[in-house]
């Protein structure tokens, strides 16, 4: 699915490969001496890296598609910053005000602070409740 390689699935584990992309050159070492291998890190360059992060990105999809891997698997890889909670619980709030009240309009400043903390602290509670 990603490098091409065909091998024996017995001598196959990629958990022990590095977390970097190599371009292998090989060189001889002489007549019939055999070759040697001249790595080369490539992780981060303008040719290999996007085509790679492509093709990475269609199996990942493929995963998803299979039932293989979940949102939540994918929801972790994202790191969470102040950016991300603040807009999460922007989106909770704005969604939980929206099915509680049953309306979609837009709300007015002042009204959309105070209902924003009272979504809030009803979403902390929720958190607690659920843990």
């Amino acid at each position: 699915m990603l490098c091409g390689l065909q091998r024996p699935v017995s001598n196959y584990d990629p958990s022990n490969y590095d977390n970097e992309l190599y371009l292998i050159t090989k060189r001889s070492k002489g007549y019939a001496s055999g070759f040697e291998d001249e790595k080369t890190a490539i992780l981060g360059d303008d040719i290999y890296t996007p085509l790679i992060k492509d093709r990475i990105l269609e199996i990942v999809r493929a995963f998803k598609e299979r039932g293989i891997i979940s949102e939540k698997e994918l929801a972790g890889l994202i790191p969470k910053t102040e950016e991300t909670d603040s807009f999460l619980k922007k989106a909770i709030s704005s969604m939980l005000y929206k099915a509680l009240t049953g309306t979609s309009e837009d709300r007015d400043s002042y009204n959309m602070e105070l209902k924003e903390r009272e979504m809030l602290e009803l979403v902390d509670k929720l958190k607690t409740d659920y843990s």
